[in-house]
């Protein structure tokens, strides 16, 4: 047995824990062993996104610092066992997606030139075989302006892909230009390999507004494709304006 507030050992028919000089309730090996399996596995997948946030913010692309044109972007009425819509503002866009939580982990990563702002949250299936889904949303905003025209939009999609996938030192396995409702976009899947496991990764990344838009899934090989919800995650995404 161990001490839940310092992890101190105990033996069973201890009272108190004597290093808290208190009362405190019991913590199982078993219990330590998952909770440390949780970390391990939050830890993997959030160095996974920063990994390529480092190599996509030093690419160069065409900016335009030009006034846009407003795009409002519908979700689609798709439901997700045990998910709620969640809601945020970024850049001036109102977004709201699905996610398994109403309180996702925020990351921000400024390089200078590009500022990224990266929301995820876990499903967690089951952590003892391994199994569990990360759902991402990453904006990405350069200072110098905003990516508008068609060539660099297009640009830019086809180059974010394998900057992504080569920086998680990743194995592509599709990418293709799509229109994602009424926008360019590019849809992919690569594989790569942590702590000697497979974890695949599918997304797709477009533009709104000027500002690149990332939504993926990462998860481990081992998780059933029918606990992937990626095709209505990404469904589920829509912005406005004020």
């Amino acid at each position: 047995m161990f001490c839940k507030k310092c992890g101190n050992k105990l033996s069973a028919d201890e009272k108190f824990c004597t290093k808290c000089s208190e009362k405190t309730d019991f913590l199982k090996r078993s219990e330590i062993n998952h909770k440390s399996t949780f970390k391990r596995w939050i830890l993997v997948v959030a160095i996974i996104c920063f990994s390529f946030c480092m190599v996509v913010g030093t690419l160069i692309y065409t900016y335009e610092n030009t006034k846009s044109k407003s795009v409002i972007i519908s979700a689609d009425k798709v439901t997700i066992p045990g998910f709620i819509r969640y809601s945020g503002e970024e850049n001036d866009l109102n977004f709201s997606i699905l996610f398994p939580t109403d309180d996702p982990m925020i990351y921000n990563l400024d390089q200078g030139d590009v500022f990224i702002k990266g929301y995820q949250a876990h499903d967690i299936i089951n952590l003892e075989e391994k199994k569990f889904v990360q759902y991402n949303i990453f904006f990405s905003e350069n200072k110098k302006g905003k990516i508008l025209s068609e060539e660099s939009i297009k640009a830019y999609l086809t180059s974010y892909v394998d900057s992504k996938s080569g920086s998680s030192w990743g194995s592509l396995v599709e990418k293709e230009m799509i229109t994602f409702k009424g926008l360019m976009a590019i849809e992919y899947t690569f594989s790569s390999e942590m702590h000697e496991e497979k974890i695949i990764h599918k997304g797709i990344v477009f533009i709104v507004d000027g500002i690149p838009i990332d939504l993926s899934v990462v998860y481990t090989y081992l998780t059933p494709e029918s606990k992937v919800y990626y095709s209505n995650y990404i469904k589920s995404f829509a912005i406005s304006y004020d």
